[in-house]
């Protein structure tokens, strides 16, 4: 019973971590085409956005933060207090940016101009062009979720912390550097995760004793 129990938690857990990507990478892309093909859109380039330079070698930074979502459930898995609370922060926080995005749709006007041969850092930003419509902009929902994924982390594994912090950290430097989000978009971004913390992770959650011997064995 306790197996059948533990199985039936488990795939909880799976539909928890899988919805919340469907939801992001469904939502972003239908939204993101959507305002490619009506065109209405707004612009908040500043005179420091104009000033900003590309620097291409922040790629990699930018790419991982399709990672730190997936990785954060499996670091907080057995605790399923923390793992529910991360899961309806990613999901509010997807759907209040999608709704920004509609209502106050934002085009960026500062990419870069790519001619190839692409080298691997260019590679990763045309991959990134080609996919994605300069849409989608306000809040940066990168900023977004790497912020909530380090929050998520200074509860479930405070050790691990600072790492999360400083990845949050180089993602809001790549957004700008790679010349895909404006400096208002990365303070909106800011914002919508401070937000979901105030929501969803500002209360105490008490540590399973499974989780707790694996803070003290690292």
């Amino acid at each position: 019973m306790k197996k059948i129990f533990m199985l039936l938690s488990g795939f909880k857990k799976l539909a928890l971590l899988f919805g919340n990507l469907a939801l992001n990478i469904a939502g972003y892309l239908s939204i993101n085409r959507y305002l490619a093909v009506q065109g209405h859109s707004y612009e908040l380039a500043s005179v420091l956005d104009r000033q900003i330079p590309f620097i291409k070698y922040f790629a990699p930074f930018y790419s991982i933060v399709y990672l730190l979502p997936v990785l954060t459930f499996f670091l907080c898995w057995n605790h399923d207090e923390i793992l529910k609370a991360a899961a309806k922060a990613f999901a509010a926080a997807a759907l209040f940016c999608f709704a920004c995005f509609l209502v106050f749709p934002v085009r960026y006007d500062l990419r870069v101009e790519l001619h190839p041969p692409y080298d691997f850092f260019t590679g990763i930003l045309k991959f990134f062009y080609t996919i994605d419509e300069p849409y989608n902009c306000f809040p940066s929902i990168h900023v977004t979720l790497a912020w909530i994924s380090a929050f998520v982390i200074q509860k479930a594994r405070p050790r691990l912390a600072p790492l999360f912090r400083g990845l949050a950290v180089l993602i809001c430097f790549s957004v700008l550097l790679m010349k895909q989000h404006y400096v208002a978009d990365l303070a909106g971004g800011l914002a919508v995760s401070w937000l979901m913390r105030l929501l969803f992770l500002s209360g105490e959650f008490s540590a399973p004793q499974a989780e707790e011997a694996v803070e003290t064995a690292l």
